[in-house]
């Protein structure tokens, strides 16, 4: 008996571990003897998540009479009517492979998406069952109907990165296997229905962290998706955008360095300070003459007055894979609440390069940038309050320097 038990827990060790490692759909829990005696029998109970809710509850008992025998299978929620002699990894149980118990576990959740399917098809939901079918064999797939408002979808997709040689969309394609050179994807679709009709298809791409996705997944564009639409069109599109997303990400590598460089020596009278090792930031100080006009009462037409001068300290901050972030800081500081603490105003850029234009020359990105800060310092040094000019100081790029210490943490 001890020794039968010995070789009950080893396998049992081996064997559990193989389903908490699938810990996205399966739970262990309530690990036990049936008995005083420990090597008696054990038994757990296994909860199986469908869409993140709810999928089926079971109790699995092994007895340490007989290790090479399949586990009794007990279910208790969500597998009701499931006959166990219909699930083949526990008929054909080998009591030496240790992902048995997975295998069981996995053909009891095939039973329980096959029950979600029948009520989708009783339903007569005909475009999600045409959606369902097309990518069935997608690894990880989970769908279930919820209380006949909204049928829920999960998959998981895997794009193959193209060669190193290649720039070709094309080039990227689906794969229904994992790798180390795929690109991986969690994509969440929700039907919504009324009446027995869906009426909008919610869609979620979230990427798995890997080498070129952790910092670039926000360049990807993600496609619609509507009644007008399949969900094999929507993946194509999709495929095609990580394929381009893919393309991009290769040429903006070094182009942090490249922009950071351009406008220090395009600007280098007005230069404050930048990162020249690791090009992560810059800032200058700005100012610029804005002509402004005075309208006389009547209808007559404007005469010149007086000339303004619009100032800014112009703060870059550069990032690996997308375009910088530009932000405008006054040169005079504002009282911040406090009688001696003052403070300079600040304003990100809404309107800054798109992607497409951050990859253009760097010629083009400062003709650009000069266009931009043209329009918004003028705008900005009108609206900002008045306070403790800066500008007057001979240490100003001192001063600044210390301020723009803490600029880029915010």
């Amino acid at each position: 008996m001890e020794v039968k038990g010995k070789r009950l827990a080893a396998f049992l060790r081996t064997s559990v571990v193989h389903v908490q490692r699938q810990d996205h759909r399966y739970h262990i829990s309530g690990l036990r003897s049936h008995g005083p005696d420990v090597s008696d029998c054990c038994v757990f109970s296994v909860h199986a998540s469908l869409c993140r809710q709810p999928g089926f509850t079971c109790d699995v008992l092994f007895s340490a009479d007989d290790s090479s025998a399949p586990p009794d299978i007990l279910p208790t929620s969500g597998l009701v009517g499931v006959k166990l002699r219909d699930v083949g990894p526990l008929v054909a149980w080998n009591p030496d492979d240790d992902r048995a118990l997975l295998s069981v576990l996995d053909a009891l959740f095939a039973i329980r998406l096959l029950h979600e399917f029948d009520r989708i098809i009783a339903a007569r939901l005909d475009h999600v069952v045409f959606d369902i079918s097309a990518i069935a064999h997608y690894p990880g797939i989970e769908y279930r109907l919820v209380d006949d408002e909204a049928v829920l979808l999960r998959f998981t997709v895997n794009f193959a990165k193209p060669l190193p040689s290649t720039t070709d969309t094309a080039a990227t394609t689906i794969n229904t296997e994992t790798s180390s050179d795929s690109i991986h994807a969690m994509i969440a679709i929700t039907y919504h229905i009324s009446h027995g009709l869906v009426t909008r298809i919610d869609r979620s791409v979230d990427f798995f962290e890997d080498n070129f996705f952790d910092a670039s997944a926000s360049i990807v564009q993600i496609p619609s998706l509507d009644n007008t639409k399949t969900l094999q069109e929507f993946l194509v599109e999709l495929k095609e955008n990580v394929a381009r997303a893919v393309a991009i990400s290769k040429r903006v590598v070094g182009k942090k360095k490249e922009l950071c460089l351009a406008l220090a020596e395009t600007f280098k009278s007005q230069l404050l300070e930048y990162d020249a090792e690791n090009h992560t930031r810059a800032s200058f100080y700005f100012e610029m003459v804005m002509p402004a006009t005075s309208g006389i009462p009547g209808g007559s037409s404007p005469v010149p007055k007086k000339k303004e001068l619009a100032t800014a300290v112009v703060i870059f901050e550069f990032h690996d894979k997308k375009p910088p972030r530009i932000t405008l800081m006054s040169p005079t500081r504002s009282k911040s609440g406090r009688e001696t603490d003052y403070m300079p105003e600040f304003r990100e850029l809404v309107r800054t390069l798109t992607m497409d234009e951050y990859l253009a020359s760097a010629d083009e990105n400062i003709a650009l940038i000069r266009s931009l800060l043209k329009t918004q310092i003028g705008i900005f040094s009108h609206s900002e309050p008045s306070g403790r000019s800066m500008s007057n100081s001979s240490n100003l790029k001192g001063i600044m320097s210390s301020i723009l210490s803490s600029v880029t943490t915010q």
